[in-house]
């Protein structure tokens, strides 16, 4: 679920203390040297106070509208302890050696998306064109998985363009596995490859999961298309109507096709009269069967599928 809302700045209750200090200290040094000039302390308590707080007001940011944009959080760094912590829009308290981290602004509103266009090899051999689109947003919801403070520090850690990559990587090995699993004419509705691969709101895909909670971002990858590849269109165009592997073949070397080819793909497509295991003609040169570990079945469209 999108996160919307921008949450508020949690100040650290260390620094609130270290303020108090500071605003004590200076008070008291205000106080007793305005007092001591003016010979009145009552002059020196007034005008002490409001020298304190105005310094302090100025060398903390009180006021931080201006250096956090909206939709935009800053990482602070503290420059003694090395300590980093995140503000967000709105009234902030900073001490005064608290600087901005170098690329420390962060726009809670960036996409990394992408439309992808890849081919897979279905179980039978098919070839499978598939486009998908996956956005890639920071996370700064307040939940289980941790604080929007430390969700904002986790995303920074990582390179924009790594995560990119990463989730790429991921998106693209679930649907290759599925792919790999399934006949091409079962990869044809896309409803149903989304639910099997990338999972739903209230059952979303644990490896997502995985990839959300480790870069502390929020993922949205949908399946937009998947067909034959265009060698196998113009294949099953060609055998559109045949009901029997030899209809098929007859249609396929009719255009010119070789007959072994013709006869590897249209072992590839389902017929009413379905084929049988003596259909695939295996020639092995081997002097002991025993040994044969794999075999190889070749896919006239370029793939190749083993069998164990």
């Amino acid at each position: 679920m999108a996160t919307t809302k921008i949450p508020k700045t949690e100040t650290p209750d260390d620094i609130i203390a270290i303020l108090l200090l500071m605003a004590i200290g200076m008070s008291i040094i205000l106080v007793s040297l305005i007092g001591i000039i003016f010979s009145s302390f009552l002059i020196g308590i007034c005008v002490g106070l409001f020298i304190s707080f105005l310094v302090i007001g100025y060398n903390t940011a009180l006021f931080s509208k201006s250096n956090v944009p909206p939709f935009h959080t800053l990482i602070l760094i503290n420059t003694f302890t090395g300590k980093m912590r995140v503000i967000f829009p709105g009234v902030n308290w900073k001490l005064p050696w608290e600087k901005p981290q170098d690329k420390g602004l962060i726009d809670l509103r960036v996409d990394l998306k992408e439309v992808c266009e890849e081919t897979y090899d279905s179980k039978n051999g098919a070839r499978m064109e598939t486009k998908y689109v996956y956005t890639i947003k920071p996370d700064y919801s307040n939940d289980s998985n941790g604080s929007p403070e430390e969700k904002i520090l986790c995303f920074a850690s990582f390179e924009q363009s790594a995560i990119k990559t990463k989730g790429r990587a991921l998106f693209s090995m679930l649907l290759s596995d599925y792919y790999g699993k399934n006949e091409g004419n079962a990869l044809l509705n896309k409803s149903i490859i989304n639910e099997a691969v990338f999972g739903t709101e209230s059952s979303p895909n644990p490896f997502i999961l995985d990839f959300e909670k480790k870069h502390a971002v929020e993922v949205s990858v949908r399946l937009e298309d998947s067909d034959w590849d265009a060698q196998t269109l113009k294949y099953r165009e060609t055998v559109a109507g045949a009901e029997s592997l030899a209809e098929a073949i007859e249609k396929l070397t009719a255009k010119g096709v070789s007959q072994e080819q013709a006869e590897k793909f249209a072992k590839l497509l389902n017929f009413k009269e379905g084929y049988k295991e003596e259909d695939f003609n295996l020639n092995i040169a081997a002097p002991d069967l025993k040994n044969l570990t794999n075999v190889s079945i070749m896919n006239p469209l370029g793939g190749k599928g083993t069998k164990k």
